[in-house]
């Protein structure tokens, strides 16, 4: 194995891992003095559109309020201190703040010792997390494609693959040649096929995390789905929320196959 190899799935570890951070979909955390008004600050976040805003005591954000929690009278009467499962830093990664999200509406954001952002789901919409989402499923489809030719003898993997699936691959294999491309078969498969056929051996299907095939073959549909809504710029946060927290608790699992199947980023290009 080449140094120039290592290099190269080393680069694709620190994109996924600290490409990029919370600051990158963070909002500015709004907030108000403890003695401030309930009400006041209730129109405010009304008309701002704003579920939650911060609270200062002595000049520093301790912790915030809700639009629909806030009484008349000082805010602090509704104050929430903040959690430590509601921190991060603004260095923290993208998988950090969908990790967290999961187990809570919104987290905030701290830099220079101050908490001074917020991230909610609607954030997870944002370009930067949509391209590391797009570029994960990427990557794992082209392991699944490298697993593909290295465990299977030539085409023996085809007898895995119902007839109909099978020729619609042929079908755009063919038409691939056409426009003078040269794709291999395994090229034109598509994401679920090539999963399903892989997920047929036990051990292979057990690398990947899978308990069995009924499990593996619905979250292969449902990456599918997300990947087809990332492609299409359609909303993802509402409807495929587990997929993404599926992805994002798997990086480890994905960035070791890369390793064992000596994934190189520059073979995406080439597809």
């Amino acid at each position: 194995m080449s140094h120039g190899s290592i290099s190269a799935r080393a680069s694709i570890r620190r994109f996924f891992e600290s490409g990029f951070t919370v600051m990158d979909v963070a909002e500015s955390l709004a907030s108000f003095d403890d003695e401030r008004d309930g009400a006041s600050i209730r129109a405010f976040m009304t008309r701002q559109d704003f579920d939650v805003v911060g609270v200062r005591v002595d000049g520093s954000v301790v912790g915030y309020v809700e639009r629909d929690a806030l009484a008349a009278g000082p805010c602090r009467d509704s104050i929430r201190y903040f959690g430590t499962n509601q921190l991060l830093g603004e260095n923290d990664s993208i998988r950090d703040a969908i990790r967290a999200l999961d187990r809570t509406p919104c987290v905030f954001v701290t830099g220079l010792g101050q908490v001074s952002g917020i991230v909610t789901r609607h954030d997870l919409e944002k370009t930067p997390v949509r391209m590391w989402l797009f570029g994960l499923v990427s990557v794992l489809e082209e392991v699944f494609s490298i697993a593909l030719r290295r465990e299977f003898d030539g085409t023996s993997w085809t007898q895995h693959l119902p007839a109909t699936r099978l020729n619609r691959a042929r079908d755009l294999q063919r038409e691939r040649r056409r426009r003078n491309q040269s794709p291999d078969l395994v090229d034109c498969l598509h994401f679920s096929d090539k999963g399903h056929v892989l997920f047929k051996d036990d051990d292979i299907r057990a690398q990947f995390g899978f308990e069995s095939r009924n499990h593996a073959k619905k979250r292969l549909l449902e990456i599918e789905r997300l990947r087809n809504s990332l492609a299409h710029v359609h909303d993802i946060v509402d409807h495929s929320w587990d997929t993404i927290t599926l992805l994002a608790t798997s990086l480890d699992t994905i960035l070791r196959l890369c390793d064992r199947y000596q994934f190189l980023p520059e073979t995406l290009a080439g597809r």
